[in-house]
């Protein structure tokens, strides 16, 4: 009886004795590593399960790659940089614009224009007292224009004069189109909306340099180089159509704003002879312009025409 109670102790002790080993050893278990100790979300990202999870906006294993349109778009803002730039234009500042689904887009290449004779002939009227206004918009340099400048081309389909106000010019550095695969250095735009429907003739003149430009060079030293300054002379007056070159051959096509939205309203009209302004000239304008200008848009079977004069 002694010895089967000695068995029954032994028994007992070993059984705590194991117990409390195995209560030991959880004990001394490491804990589960947390998968996201080692990680870093940027831009307000959060970790979970070892991934990043980004918010709009943002992507990468770190939420590191900010998408150059986000904001742009968010802000209904666009300019010409990689934030907001053209690849952008599709998301910001209107939601009915063409810019990313259009197909009468412009700039294009200036290329197989087709001679014709049918269509008719630059008529310029222009006010030569125009007091001078460039405002720096942060996209362009734009000179305003007081009433009594405009253009008619042809006639409307019931008879009358086909009259365009000049509402403006402004410039691009390099030039928006191309001739046969080539920038120009500079790019005038005069845009002229009509007195009849919501459409527009842009004018554009090309730049090449050479002598001295009589009518840039008036202006080149109090051009404003910060954006939303404006310049004012009410002495210095000016007729905007001396810009054009003398010979009016020109190449026409149909087409669009150059800038959000994008509208498809617009008959272009591209000066088929530049006109010459010295380096220094061309760089006192590309120097605040700082590239503003939209990469070539595809032609989708536009037939480009060619008038000489």
């Amino acid at each position: 009886m002694k010895n089967r109670n000695y068995l029954l102790l032994f028994g007992l002790i070993l059984s705590i004795g194991l117990l409390t080993t195995s209560c030991q050893k959880d004990d001394d278990d490491e804990p589960t590593p947390d998968p996201c100790a080692a990680i870093t979300c940027l831009n307000d990202g959060f970790c979970a399960s070892g991934t990043c999870h980004c918010p709009e906006g943002f992507s990468g294993v770190n939420c590191e790659i900010e998408d150059p349109c986000h904001q742009a778009n968010i802000n209904n803002e666009w300019g010409y940089d990689g934030f907001g730039g053209p690849e952008c234009w599709s998301g910001c500042c209107s939601s009915n614009g063409t810019c990313g689904a259009g197909t009468a887009q412009s700039p294009i290449n200036i290329v197989n224009a087709v001679d014709i004779t049918t269509l008719p002939d630059l008529s310029i009227t222009s006010n030569a007292s125009t007091k001078t206004e460039i405002t720096n918009n942060g996209h362009t340099l734009e000179f305003g224009q007081e009433p009594g400048s405009f253009l008619t081309y042809g006639q409307t389909s019931n008879g009358f004069f086909n009259d365009f106000t000049l509402g403006q010019f402004h410039f691009h550095a390099n030039s928006e189109h191309q001739v046969d695969g080539s920038y120009a250095p500079l790019e005038a735009h005069f845009v002229c909306r009509s007195i009849w429907a919501n459409e527009y003739i842009v004018v554009s003149v090309l730049f090449t340099e050479g002598a001295t430009n009589p009518f840039l060079a008036q202006f080149v030293n109090n051009l404003p180089s910060t954006e939303n300054d404006t310049f004012e002379d009410d002495d210095l007056t000016y007729n905007p159509f001396d810009l054009l070159p003398a010979n009016r051959s020109y190449y026409r096509y149909q087409g669009s704003l150059t800038t959000p939205p994008c509208s498809e309203v617009v008959t272009w009209i591209i000066m088929e002879n530049k006109v010459e302004a010295t380096a220094a000239e061309i760089a006192a304008f590309s120097n605040i312009l700082d590239s503003n200008f939209r990469p070539i848009q595809d032609l989708n079977g536009r037939t480009i025409n060619h008038v000489a004069l």
